[in-house]
């Protein structure tokens, strides 16, 4: 069995070169490319982070609120800019129209 002194120590391990060729290309890769945050469904919270091309399924584990989920990645991209770059589009216009019947409608 090897005393301490001879076991390698975590921040002397080597990356191969494989790997750092993998990990270089990686970087160049995600260069253009925003990150997005992932919100857990239930409170909120930030879970993760994704670059703006990923798709798939993820699993998830909320720290705050202990929900574990398997979530599409595509279903959890942010919507709510289309109504603020176009504010006479359709939607909005019926997303205005739907808040201001709730409205009235809530005060009698």
């Amino acid at each position: 069995m090897k005393t301490p002194a001879e076991r390698p120590s975590r921040r002397h391990w080597t990356i191969s070169p494989e790997n750092q060729e993998k990990l270089a290309r990686s970087r160049q890769e995600v260069e253009g490319l925003s990150l997005r945050p992932i919100a857990c469904p239930r409170c909120g919270f930030t879970v993760g982070k994704v670059f703006s091309d990923a798709s798939g399924h993820r699993l998830i584990k909320c720290p705050k609120c202990k929900l574990e989920a398997v979530i599409n990645v595509a279903y959890f991209r942010r919507q709510s800019s289309f109504q603020k770059r176009h504010p006479d589009s359709y939607i909005a216009r019926c997303a205005r129209q739907q808040l201001y019947s709730s409205r009235v409608s809530g005060a009698d």
